[in-house]
């Protein structure tokens, strides 16, 4: 997802992460990864799944990079 700030990047993608895990009561979150391009936005990722989840988010890596980690 590409969009400018204050558009609900955050949200979207937490809810998105939220709507796996309950849907699918066999989906480790191991098996999921979100990116984005902040240190703070994943923290807050992680923080609100864990929040809505439960313990089972814990294992979803949420993480940022930098164009500069792709060769830009």
């Amino acid at each position: 997802m590409i969009a400018g700030a204050g558009t609900g990047k955050t949200r979207v993608i937490t809810e998105r992460i939220r709507h796996l895990l309950l849907s699918d009561a066999n989906l480790p979150g191991e098996s999921i990864l979100g990116l984005t391009f902040t240190d703070k936005a994943a923290g807050e990722m992680k923080a609100r799944v864990v929040k809505t989840v439960g313990e089972r988010a814990k294992d979803v890596t949420l993480k940022h990079f930098t164009l500069s980690a792709m060769g830009s």
